[in-house]
């Protein structure tokens, strides 16, 4: 199989992973070989899925990885903090991302609000990296209630581990 094969099939993976394991709701899972990690994974053919997260605090970061039987083949890391009020929106802003099957940097879709348009998610890929293959950016929550402060900063960046 060709590289531009396996992004394509990657990424449907990633898709269905996602939609029917974290946007499903699926239990969270722990690894006793990542402390305090809660996780969910997704199996189909000779693909897996795990998407494991830490959170301390205010502050956390999470780590996707695909492996195509035992060898890595695609990753997302991200890192940053949320406050507790924030979090609702950025699952609305992957829910509508990864049902679109929409990539944009692996996170969610720009300009997501909560229901009163008080909080708004926003996602910026850096334009000239924000594809499967290799992508960076970060996205963040901003109140706009009053004096449009972040509420919550994200860090993002992976891609494919073949070539």
């Amino acid at each position: 199989m060709g590289i531009h094969e396996d992004v394509g099939e990657l990424m449907q993976f990633f898709f269905k992973g996602m939609s029917r394991r974290w946007i499903a709701g699926a239990p969270k899972i722990t690894i006793d070989e990542l402390p305090g990690a809660k996780a969910i994974t997704f199996e189909e053919g000779e693909l897996r899925l795990v998407d494991a997260y830490w959170v301390n605090g205010r502050n956390s970061f999470g780590l996707t990885v695909i492996w195509r039987n035992v060898v890595p083949v695609w990753h997302m890391q991200c890192h940053g903090w949320y406050e507790e009020r924030a979090i609702p929106v950025v699952n609305e802003a992957l829910r509508r991302a990864y049902n679109r099957e929409r990539f944009e940097g692996g996170r969610g879709t720009s300009d997501t609000t909560n229901e009163d348009g008080s909080l708004r998610y926003m996602n910026d890929p850096d334009w000239l990296f924000w594809e499967f293959p290799k992508f960076h950016g970060s996205e963040g929550v901003q109140d706009r209630s009053g004096d449009l402060r972040l509420i919550g900063n994200y860090e993002y960046s992976g891609g494919l581990l073949i070539s």
